[in-house]
């Protein structure tokens, strides 16, 4: 019997092809005959099996994982019903959940951004530490652990405990669907001139449609020069950013070039030829990878648009998803192809690199809660805190090595007479509450376009080119 099925979905880190599947099991009863009796042997005589710790199903899976594992791929993997839900609810940008953009600090979780509309907003705030979820502690997990607690049917009611504000307070949380924006946009003013900017997180299903409508926005204001900004953007679809393409160039050229393992070259042409009129400056980094290269790529080649940052991730390779059975309630994941830029550059591991190389100077670590500090010693996890105290502390003059000296105590000192202080006896001791608001301030500078040293770099090579 064989089971033909045509599939048009990738995962998230690149992206849309469409491909046939052919699939026939009796070709490889032997080779299942084989797992079978791995199985039985390990269900009757394994010393190390307990049916209540292990069943035959996560024996089978990890069968599975194991025989893709053998491919010794990153971006090949086996996806189990909970792990193929997920990859939907990202390519679609939706999922049943609360609204809430959680970051680790140590052992602990916090909150960093809550979204619009969503059913945690008025209720949870940016800053919160997630102590638990329906009284399971969720201090020590990881945040795919946490997101698995969290997330759940539409309906169900969730009870979050929560550090705010120097105590402990419970909320309750209905789950709704939760859709994402993907793509942001706002219009910065500097020096008298009035800049685009639009950030685009992934490209997922509703991306394009959001990104012509920001452009069509930044249009209607009369913006002539737009920075797209598509930093720590993991990738996506290839019809998102193929339709995205097809807006800002009008060469009548290859988008891309997908390479097959024959080493056949296919061209992806545009589809039209009215791009919007804008002057373009794209911003990367280190974790712009898969589609975003693409779209950085193919614009700095095509219409020789700047790209401001630091070199991209470097995936270069294509990936297509085969459901497999009729349910579609599990899949593998397969690298099927490679992409070229335009002129034809392969950039996997290598990434694409950008015209104007700029470090980003102030980063925005997140401190660990249970953080401690001595005169005269050195510890690595202080210095996010030293660079901190020199960002908010006039004069404050702190070294950023990880060594607590007199001038990192002073400096802590002096921020702490700011806050609810909680601390006895050696005020230049640091607590849980002062993290606490230390994080939640972070949270506020990260979104602070005068600490983003690449950001600004864009904004001076547009001035730059404006008065030439």
């Amino acid at each position: 019997m064989k089971l033909k099925k045509i599939l048009s979905l990738t995962l998230t880190l690149l992206i849309g092809l469409v491909i046939g599947m052919a699939w026939s099991t009796h070709r490889y009863r032997k080779e299942y005959r084989d797992i079978e009796e791995i199985i039985r042997a390990i269900e009757e005589y394994s010393y190390y099996f307990n049916e209540e710790e292990l069943t035959r199903k996560q024996l089978l899976e990890g069968a599975l994982r194991g025989i893709v594992g053998e491919l010794k791929d990153p971006y090949s993997i086996y996806l189990d019903s909970e792990e193929l839900k997920n990859f939907y609810e990202s390519i679609q940008a939706e999922y049943a959940g609360v609204g809430i953009v959680i970051a680790q600090a140590g052992d602990y979780s916090l909150i960093v951004e809550v979204i619009d509309h969503s059913p945690a907003k008025d209720k949870l705030f940016a800053g919160d530490v997630l102590l638990a979820v329906d009284n399971e502690s969720v201090v020590g997990l990881t945040i795919e652990e946490i997101g698995k607690r969290v997330r759940g049917e539409a309906g169900t009611v969730r009870h979050f405990l929560v550090y705010r504000e120097g105590r402990e307070e419970t909320v309750e949380v209905i789950l709704e669907k939760v859709t994402m924006a993907t793509v942001t946009d706002a219009i910065l003013e500097v020096s008298g001139n009035r800049i685009g900017y639009v950030k685009v997180t992934q490209f997922a299903t509703n991306t394009a449609q959001a990104f012509e409508d920001a452009l069509t926005k930044l249009k209607s204001e009369n913006i002539t020069d737009v920075i797209i900004d598509i930093r720590d953007n993991p990738g996506g679809l290839l019809s998102a950013v193929k339709n995205m393409l097809d807006l800002l160039t009008d060469k009548n050229e290859p988008l891309l070039f997908v390479k097959e393992w024959s080493g056949n070259l296919i061209p992806h042409i545009q589809n039209r030829y009215q791009a919007y009129d804008f002057n373009l400056y794209v911003l990367i980094n280190e974790n712009s990878a898969s589609a975003s290269e693409i779209f950085a790529a193919t614009l700095n080649e095509l219409e020789g648009v700047p790209l401001i940052g630091k070199t991209t991730f470097g995936k270069g390779t294509m990936q297509a998803l085969f459901p497999l059975n009729e349910a579609e309630t599990k899949a593998v994941k397969l690298t099927i192809n490679a992409w070229l830029t335009p002129k034809k550059n392969f950039i996997h591991e290598v990434g694409v690199k950008p015209t104007v190389e700029v470090e980003q100077a102030h980063r925005f670590d997140f401190l660990d809660y249970q953080l401690q500090i001595e005169l005269d010693t050195v510890n690595l996890q202080a210095v996010p805190l030293q660079r901190f105290l020199n960002r908010t502390q006039k004069n404050a003059r702190v070294r950023e090595d990880g060594y607590i000296d007199k001038n990192t105590l002073d400096a802590l000192k002096q921020y702490q007479q700011t806050i609810p202080w909680s601390g006895e006896g050696n005020e230049a001791a640091i607590d849980f509450r002062t993290v606490y608001y230390i994080n939640r301030e972070i949270i506020k500078q990260s979104k602070q376009s005068c600490y983003d040293s690449q950001l600004q770099a864009a904004i001076q090579l547009i001035l730059k080119d404006k008065a030439a």
